[in-house]
């Protein structure tokens, strides 16, 4: 995806055509997934494309997405303060997103607020910050609408997210408590869904708690399961948020085909990375 969207980006600059700027996303997007910290070679193309003349033919929105891509990537920088100043930054984006009385507009910024915001909960976790990430996250828990369609899988993600920083914390009873309440969540989304299966994002919370309990063995056999049941799921095209969205990347592709917005899938979802499990690369 990568190399199709550079193709892309350079054909049209050199026609000197107008190009639909979602390409950027596709771009910045496969770079991300490629990368890894402390990420120098997407930053300095994102450097590149600030400083060039591709910044005045992009959209407000893609122009946000990209921004807070930047601000996210500042914690990796080998300094001291790099992630207290991610955070700080990300703080700013965060308060500069607005609540609109549209329907449409609500729905939208409701979507940046709670990306710049689990954001936030991943760069204090990396510092150590707990108590910051469980506010945050707690924030993230009440500001969601009741009844609306993905409102119990929504519930499921965040309540295993505040039980895995108390497991990271080593408070092992804080984190089965948020756990079992993830399972009664995903207890009442699978009668509201007949014919779902469990969440695998719940069993793999217990897996993770086997494992800090010393219970190995017992771990490695939800592991497995959990792997199992994702293999599968990705071959059915379900995956583990609510087992009724497809991947980021093959949503991705959808609405790009069919002239939706593509922003709310890479970048306004609660998380990049949705999905329990990590693709293997091939060599």
């Amino acid at each position: 995806m990568e190399i199709l969207a550079y193709k892309m980006i350079n054909s049209e600059q050199l026609e000197n055509e107008r190009m639909d700027d979602s390409v950027y996303l596709f771009y910045f997007f496969s770079k991300l997934k490629l990368d890894r910290p402390p990420f120098v070679e997407l930053q300095r193309a994102l450097s590149i494309f600030f400083d060039g003349p591709a910044r005045s033919l992009t959209s407000e929105k893609v122009m946000r997405a990209l921004q807070l891509l930047e601000v996210e990537l500042k914690q990796y920088v080998e300094h001291s303060g790099s992630s207290q100043t991610c955070l700080n930054e990300l703080g700013r984006i965060q308060r500069d997103v607005s609540v609109k009385s549209d329907e449409a507009a609500h729905h939208e910024s409701l979507l940046w607020w709670r990306r710049v915001t689990m954001s936030m909960v991943n760069t204090a976790v990396r510092m150590g910050s707990w108590s910051v990430a469980l506010a945050l996250l707690e924030k993230l828990r009440r500001r969601v609408t009741p009844g609306s369609p993905h409102h119990v899988a929504y519930e499921v993600e965040v309540l295993s997210r505040i039980g895995k920083v108390f497991l990271q914390m080593g408070n092992l009873d804080e984190a089965l408590r948020f756990f079992n309440y993830a399972d009664a969540s995903d207890k009442t989304r699978m009668q509201i869904q007949p014919g779902i299966e469990r969440s695998s994002r719940c069993l793999l919370n217990h897996g993770l708690l086997f494992f800090a309990q010393s219970r190995y063995r017992e771990a490695m056999e939800t592991f497995n399961v959990v792997i199992e049941a994702e293999r599968r799921h990705q071959g059915e095209r379900q995956f583990a948020f609510g087992q009724a969205e497809s991947s980021s990347a093959a949503r991705f592709s959808a609405s790009a085909s069919s002239g939706e917005d593509p922003l709310p899938v890479l970048f306004c979802g609660l998380d990049n990375e949705e999905n329990v499990m990590v693709s293997k690369q091939r060599n």
